[in-house]
């Protein structure tokens, strides 16, 4: 595996239009939700009727929104995880147990820790992951 660096960003529904869009040069393919910090949630690309990306904003940034006082400015956390060259293709539920250990090693959402920080990880090609997140808090 090999991590991109972390970035932050300010806009969730900027950064879910991308991963769940057709990219830059419609090289997106089948871009659907692999894990999340719910494991119901339904995926906005499989189930539009249910959730559209903007209603995934919505509840990714509640935390963010219910903070007491100033809010971070840049509350979106993006990092893309990505096969080495010559790795085999990973599986859905592959790939979730590679977004779940990303979460827990970078102190977003630990293992069993119902109040983290609210995540995503969205998969659009055989060779990578995109895992989102917002940082504030469940419990703020």
């Amino acid at each position: 595996m090999m991590p991109k660096k972390a970035a932050t960003g300010s806009t969730t529904i900027d950064l879910l239009d991308y991963l769940f869009g057709p990219g830059e040069r419609d090289e997106h393919v089948d871009p659907h939700l692999v894990a999340a910090w719910d494991p119901d949630l339904p995926c906005p690309a499989r189930t539009p009727g249910r959730m559209s990306p903007a209603d995934l904003a919505l509840l990714l940034d509640a935390p963010v929104e219910a903070l007491r006082g100033p809010k971070p400015a840049e509350h979106v956390w993006h990092v893309s995880v990505r096969n080495a060259p010559g790795d085999r293709r990973l599986s859905d539920v592959e790939w979730a147990q590679v977004a779940a250990a990303m979460v827990h090693a970078a102190g977003i959402a630990e293992h069993g820790d119902e109040q983290a920080c609210r995540w995503i990880a969205v998969r659009h090609a055989d060779d990578h992951i995109h895992i989102a997140a917002t940082l504030a808090r469940q419990d703020g």
